[in-house]
């Protein structure tokens, strides 16, 4: 049986981290109540912008001025650019794992370079796949509205050059509080349907100032910075879900181990007590 002193030890460790794992724990939950204000704006707002963007879209049977932005006009390549979200902060239980492992699973059948966001990410995939190197980009996690215009535009440039074939974004999404997902989604070239009105749209259609195409040049960037402001605002909550559901499994885990180790310091204290008392009535008795 260990020594008193050793458990004590023990014990303090465990109580110690269970502190530490209660105010991640609140942490985490605080953060999460603040994305979940943002989450649902940002994906309503995304959406309204797309189905706006559907409107003035040139379809495939269309007498339009094409668009190499849109996948019927583009024709596919092998030289992708896939940005890829992590996490800067560890203690989010397979968060940052179940990225790596999708990521690397990609990489062996496929060509691309990788544009990583979150320092977990840039060390673990360095040296293990092509990175993109972009000046003048700054990968925060929280990115402001500033640098998403200068991502948006370093995509479109570098798309509509043909630096690259496509442009994919992978990241974590919360598809309930106990449950995230890694998903691939595609911002260039975009697929977009054949925009469908309602009956009293189709009856009396809202009148622009412009031409269908000028409108879809001028929506464009601003549906890219809907979406990517977007997704950034879903990785952050799923990141903030998973480091919520580890603390919490951890904070139960060192309840259980302290419960353990206070027993087993309990015997041990009762079985000291009990060899003292005995050493001492044995000496009285031998007296």
């Amino acid at each position: 049986m260990p020594s008193l002193s050793l458990l004590r030890r023990r014990l303090k460790a465990v109580h110690t981290t269970e502190e530490l794992v209660s105010a991640v724990f609140l942490v985490a939950a605080a953060k999460l109540r603040h994305l979940e204000n943002l989450k649902d704006p940002a994906e309503r707002f995304s959406s309204a912008v797309k189905n706006l963007l559907e409107r003035f879209a040139p379809v495939e049977d269309e007498e339009r001025k094409p668009s190499p932005l849109l996948r019927y006009f583009k024709e596919e390549g092998d030289e992708p650019l896939r940005i890829v979200i992590t996490s800067d902060l560890g203690l989010a239980g397979s968060y940052n794992n179940s990225v790596f492992r999708y990521v690397e699973d990609v990489a062996k059948d496929q060509k691309g370079e990788y544009l990583v966001y979150g320092s977990k990410g840039k060390t673990h995939f360095s040296g293990k796949v092509p990175l993109a190197k972009i000046e003048g980009i700054d990968h925060k996690l929280e990115p402001s509205g500033e640098e998403i215009a200068a991502l948006r535009g370093f995509l479109l440039s570098s798309f509509l050059e043909g630096r690259y074939s496509r442009i994919e974004i992978i990241h974590n999404v919360a598809r309930s509080p106990l449950q995230n997902e890694v998903v691939t989604k595609t911002l260039l070239p975009l697929t977009l349907p054949k925009f469908d009105p309602d009956f009293e749209e189709e009856k009396c259609p809202p009148l622009f100032d412009e031409e269908e195409d000028d409108m879809f040049e001028k929506l464009l960037p601003f549906y890219l910075e809907a979406e990517l402001s977007a997704i950034f605002v879903l990785s952050s909550y799923a990141e903030q879900s998973a480091r919520r559901r580890a603390m919490d499994q951890a904070k139960d885990n060192a309840e259980e181990l302290g419960r353990t180790l206070g027993i087993e310091y309990n015997k041990a204290r009762q079985g000291a007590i009990t060899q003292e008392i005995t050493e001492v009535v044995g000496g009285y008795e031998a007296s």
